[in-house]
């Protein structure tokens, strides 16, 4: 019987430890707002903390959010947003390697919106793609939803 409580226990142990797909923490404050809305009214939602969902991109170079798998798959920047997610790695306890292999996957990401509007990329001299609308940084979570 002791046995069997122990391989019970440690069984728990291990299954509450398997990450299932989400890291980092939800966040109360967050705003849920979709790609459509953030691509076409970029600005009103500057420096908001969001929540939207999507299909991620990542390589070593880029990661993107995109409206959808139709526009994952073309790889359709406009629409689509940059998702600063390589500088949110330790915040979120996830790898590059694991990163890579959601590529193509619906997520939610929550983080801070900005707004790189045409006036603003001459403004402050950003170096992004052309159509990218904004960015999410200081990303705070990251869920896979399928």
């Amino acid at each position: 019987m002791k046995r069997w409580l122990l391989v019970l226990t440690v069984v728990l142990v291990g299954c509450s430890t398997v990450n299932n797909g989400n890291w980092g923490k939800a966040s109360a404050s967050s705003n849920g707002v979709s790609i459509v809305e953030l691509v076409a009214h970029g600005t009103q939602f500057d420096g908001w903390s969001i929540s939207v969902i999507g299909v991620i991109y990542y390589d070593q170079e880029n990661s993107l959010l995109f409206l959808n798998r139709e526009a994952y798959r073309v790889f359709d920047s406009a629409s689509s947003i940059q998702v600063d997610i390589s500088s949110n790695l330790d915040r979120l306890g996830i790898t590059r390697e694991k990163l890579i292999k959601l590529s193509g996957k619906y997520v939610v990401v929550e983080g801070e919106y900005e707004d790189i509007s045409r006036e603003r990329l001459q403004s402050k001299k950003y170096v992004l793609g052309p159509d990218y609308a904004g960015r999410i940084r200081a990303i705070t979570r990251l869920s896979v939803i399928e």
